[in-house]
């Protein structure tokens, strides 16, 4: 699955990717879908194609995504922090 979507992203131009921790759907506990946002980030990476978001800035992006779930950032804004970040 990374390489395909890494080959996509290539083909797409997108060189930078955010991958954040996945919700489980089945009431799992959130540990289980960090590490699988884990696994495909390593995976990511050794494909060589494409750069992930470092944590500490993925942390940042996460804390914003939550203001914006408040309503104190609209969807406008999180896009333009997105690019921020290039992402």
């Amino acid at each position: 699955m990374a390489r395909d979507l890494a080959s996509d992203a290539k083909k797409a131009g997108v060189s930078r990717v955010a991958v954040m921790p996945f919700e489980p759907a089945d009431g799992g506990s959130a540990r289980d879908g960090w590490n699988i946002s884990e696994k495909l980030v390593t995976q990511l990476v050794r494909t060589g194609k494409v750069q992930t978001l470092e944590r500490s800035m993925l942390k940042a992006l996460m804390n914003e995504h939550q203001l914006g779930r408040t309503g104190a950032l609209d969807p406008a804004t999180l896009r333009k922090l997105g690019r921020v970040l290039s992402a």
